[in-house]
């Protein structure tokens, strides 16, 4: 018997083409990486699949399709109009207090005692790479995390159950 994260993995695996397409195409409109535009499709996907009514005519993939492109069309807009954007100011990595990690930073202990090693994971990586985040939109931010999680690994579906802990906790 497959178990609900294996069920979720399948069907992020039947769409996972398509938020690569969509993607791939904004990135030759748009100059964004394509990781970052691919990321932004996934929590698309995801609102798509949560908020997807089965009892309309609407076909999932046709859902999907429509949440994606509206995402990715604001997420877009923002990029290119926020200015300020910097993918990394040195002069603010100089300044930045050397950190052990999210557990040194003061007023925080509570909160950390009450998430899952997951989501303290998260936050530790937040603070270790806050100058790379710093002075970024969030959903660019939120981003360049995914995908550093990917890299160490993480499924689609643990990334979406920790930022909804994190979300839940502050």
């Amino acid at each position: 018997m497959k178990t609900a994260e294996q069920n979720a993995n399948e069907l992020f695996l039947q769409y996972e083409k398509l938020l690569h397409k969509f993607a791939w195409s904004y990135k030759n409109t748009t100059g964004i990486e394509e990781d970052e535009l691919f990321a932004e499709a996934c929590v698309a996907y995801m609102t798509a699949i949560m908020s997807y009514d089965n009892t309309k005519d609407t076909k999932l993939s046709t859902w999907i399709s429509y949440c994606v492109k509206n995402r990715l069309n604001s997420f877009v807009t923002t990029f290119h109009s926020d200015k300020s954007f910097t993918l990394f100011d040195e002069e603010k990595w100089e300044s930045f207090p050397a950190t052990d990690g999210f557990d040194s930073i003061f007023g925080y202990s509570d909160l950390l005692t009450e998430l899952s090693p997951k989501a303290r994971k998260v936050c530790d990586l937040v603070i270790k790479n806050q100058h790379e985040l710093d002075g970024i939109p969030p959903k660019l931010a939120r981003g360049k995390i995914q995908k550093e999680l990917r890299k160490q690994g993480w499924v689609w579906s643990d990334i979406w159950t920790t930022f909804n802990e994190l979300k839940k906790a502050l």
